[in-house]
């Protein structure tokens, strides 16, 4: 099989900051292939209907692209063109299990849902499993009819990836995102919420364990259009080894978006003199009436409480380890899939 490998920008900032922080944008070596060995394994209930044919023109991927403001060129965006299509539509209180098993070779996809009901609720869940050249995704959820859409996607993989989330959220709807990445390689991650109706409502979580040399690097904006539109941006994860990881963060108050409230914030737990963190909390306002606030802390393990937990007849790795489940256990209290949860945990505990 023919590859096309070529050095190109990701997550490029929405606007840059000074230079010398060297966080506007990335760089990664990235294949293109005409090939694509996607391969899915979908469980679904009865409220959720599904199918693989391609309804997505070019010309909407690439306006979806272009609204997400990835950073990437031209050849990530031929290559969704190729890969599978998965148009999930829901209605009532629905759950889809769905998990990429990657093999070998390049598995691309785009996810494109909608809601069919008012006052609905569909429960997503993403995992990306196995190794292979490279995985790149696109999740295009429109949210209308009162309805909301929880979607945890879980990466736990030894294959390098973009994940590309668009999101349209109107009146009185909601959108819940929480990104778990544990993968042994690098990722980057671009998440772009519009918030266009009236107390619309967006909430994305970011939970990682950063190892070995890998590199993770996520994009998160929300774009407050409508009133009384409210966003969370929470990022929490464990750095360790030689790992690096960037968190770019964006709360964008619009014109128009009387009364709108966001918060961003972000915890860094290191473990490592090695490791390499940048987080960058953005503010950008073009309204009045609105509240905006960023925070951002980075530690290590408190040691009383390790010193506490040994008395106790704890070990040092048990002691780590209870306080870290502490700290996640919290984030991960809204994911209903056990499953997700136990790896993650048993993860961190390997990882310590």
């Amino acid at each position: 099989m023919d590859k096309e490998i070529q050095k190109i920008r990701v997550n490029e900032s929405v606007v840059n900051t000074y230079s010398y922080l060297k966080g506007n944008y990335n760089e990664d070596e990235f294949v293109s292939s005409l090939k694509n060995d996607s391969k899915f394994e979908i469980i679904n209930d009865d409220e959720t209907h599904f199918n693989f044919d391609k309804t997505l023109s070019n010309d909407e991927i690439d306006s979806i692209c272009e609204k997400i403001n990835a950073g990437v060129n031209e050849k990530i965006v031929k290559d969704f063109y190729n890969g599978k299509f998965i148009n999930i539509r829901f209605k009532n209180k629905s759950t889809l299990n769905i998990k990429n098993l990657l093999e070998e070779n390049l598995s691309t996809a785009v996810f494109n849902v909608e809601c069919d009901t008012y006052d609905s609720h569909l429960y997503f869940y993403s995992e990306i499993l196995g190794s292979g050249d490279q995985f790149n995704y696109l999740y295009n959820i429109d949210v209308k009819n009162n309805s909301k859409v929880t979607l945890v996607i879980f990466s736990n993989s030894k294959s390098k990836g973009f994940i590309n989330l668009l999101g349209n959220c109107e009146s009185n709807c909601n959108i819940e995102v929480l990104f778990i990445n544990v993968n042994k390689n690098n990722v980057y991650t671009n998440c772009k919420i519009y918030l266009n109706g009236e107390k619309s409502c967006s909430n994305v979580e970011v939970c990682y364990i950063c190892s070995e040399n890998h590199k993770f690097d996520y994009n998160i904006t929300s774009s407050m259009i409508g009133k009384e539109s409210i966003s969370n941006i929470n990022g929490k994860g464990v750095l360790l080894d030689n790992g690096e990881k960037i968190f770019r963060g964006t709360v964008d108050f619009q014109k128009g978006c009387l009364n709108a409230e966001g918060c961003e914030n972000e915890e860094v737990i290191i473990l490592s003199k090695n490791v390499k963190n940048q987080s960058l909390p953005l503010l950008l306002c073009k309204e009045k009436n609105v509240k905006g606030s960023h925070g951002f802390t980075a530690n290590s393990i408190d040691e009383d409480k390790i010193f506490y937990l040994l008395s106790r007849g704890f070990n040092e790795k048990e002691a780590k380890g209870l306080i870290l489940r502490g700290k996640f256990l919290n984030l991960l209290k809204e994911v209903k899939n056990e499953e997700i949860v136990d790896k993650f945990m048993n993860l961190l505990m390997e990882a310590i």
